[in-house]
């Protein structure tokens, strides 16, 4: 076998495998699909390739698991049935493999992790699922199926938005997501021609900050734009929040769930004459949001604590409490958290949401003071 084959079926079994085993953590309730790609080294080569089949699976699980359940009849060993989930993603929605080629790859990795009956398993099922129709598979979908959502989070938007409303959210939710940021300096012409930067339409709430896309998200990290804070890595919808607080003055500000520290950035634009303590019960993600504050010439002290052992109780003017979520609000750049969350799962999040909103009002001066209590669902 030539070289360059060797080379590109070993890049190719690397990155099924890798696939494979994020597939494994985010089914588990081990890590998110943001967390498990963060885990991959920048410089591996493959962490771009395994977010586009990540991300891709995400956006079309419900169909790629129905398709597996018409030829997997019993219980299969996960490290397998998650080969055949990538696999089908190649095969079906991406294009920068031949279809052929994937069923080989995966039937070679199966054999070599597993035997060779695993590896005449897998081939049997990408083989019965090619050639299926799948018409009839969308067909046999159901309702929620079709739209690429749990059963009990369809019946409860149903319920709230309605048929019409419903499908068009999920159309809206299955087209991948603007890459968006934040300029904080002026970037002469030839930066953004060169990064693909587009500022986006102004919209009244996120003055005074200005958002754009990017079109090309290489030629961004590599520019240098991010290490001397020109730009920071955000959405615009971050500015909702902070727009709220337009006409307040305040003097000590706290705020709560602030890793990475994005709006408490905003915040310090805001205020620039303010002191603003971060507080976050991560210290892993607590220390990025430091090194983020560092780079932008901020002295924003940071505290590593959640916001029922925060002991300074009345003592600010302002309070931001940007809480844990679903992330169902933001489903297009977090595919996998629809799949992530059960009943069980949104009811703790809500007691959760609760909670550290009535410890943070807590921390507010009594005698005046402005809270300012972010939720996001």
């Amino acid at each position: 076998m030539p070289e360059s084959e060797v080379l590109f079926m070993n890049t190719s079994e690397k990155i099924l495998k890798e696939s494979a085993e994020g597939l494994r953590a985010i089914e588990s309730g081990q890590c998110s699909l943001d967390d498990f790609l963060d885990s991959i080294p920048a410089d591996s080569g493959i962490r771009r390739t395994l977010s586009s089949i990540l991300f891709t699976y995400y956006r079309n699980k419900a169909f790629i698991d129905a398709l597996i359940a018409e030829y997997v009849k019993k219980k299969t060993d996960g490290f397998l049935l998650n080969i055949i989930r990538v696999a089908l993603t190649q095969i079906f929605f991406q294009s920068g493999i031949a279809p052929e080629s994937a069923v080989n790859i995966a039937v070679s990795v199966a054999k070599n992790q597993k035997d060779s009956y695993a590896g005449n398993f897998v081939n049997a099922v990408l083989r019965n699922c090619r050639r299926a129709s799948l018409d009839e598979i969308r067909a046999g979908q159901t309702a929620a199926s079709k739209l690429n959502m749990p059963e009990f989070l369809y019946e409860l938007w149903l319920k709230e938005y309605g048929a019409e409303k419903l499908r068009d959210f999920a159309a809206l939710t299955a087209k991948e997501s603007a890459f968006s940021l934040r300029v904080v300096k002026d970037l002469a012409p030839e930066q953004m021609n060169s990064c693909g930067i587009e500022f986006l339409p102004g919209e009244a709430w996120a003055n005074p900050f200005r958002f754009a896309k990017c079109g090309k998200a290489e030629e961004l990290f590599r520019s240098g734009l991010i290490e001397n804070a020109s730009i920071y890595i955000q959405d615009m919808s971050t500015a909702a929040a902070l727009s709220l607080l337009s006409g307040l003055k305040a003097e000590k500000i706290a705020d709560i769930c602030a890793a990475p520290g994005g709006k408490t950035l905003m915040l310090s634009e805001l205020f620039p004459e303010a002191d603003i303590i971060a507080f976050d019960r991560s210290e892993k993600r607590l220390k990025l949001a430091a090194e983020n504050f560092e780079r932008f010439g901020k002295k924003i002290k940071t505290v590593v604590a959640d916001a029922s052992g925060i002991r300074s109780k009345g003592a600010f003017d302002l309070v931001l409490a940007d809480v844990p979520c679903t992330n169902t609000g933001v489903i297009r750049k977090r595919p996998d958290s629809v799949w992530r969350l059960s009943p069980k799962s949104l009811e703790e999040t809500v007691v959760l949401q609760k909670k550290i909103l009535e410890a943070s009002s807590a921390l507010l001066k009594e005698n005046g003071g402005n809270s300012l209590q972010h939720m996001q669902y």
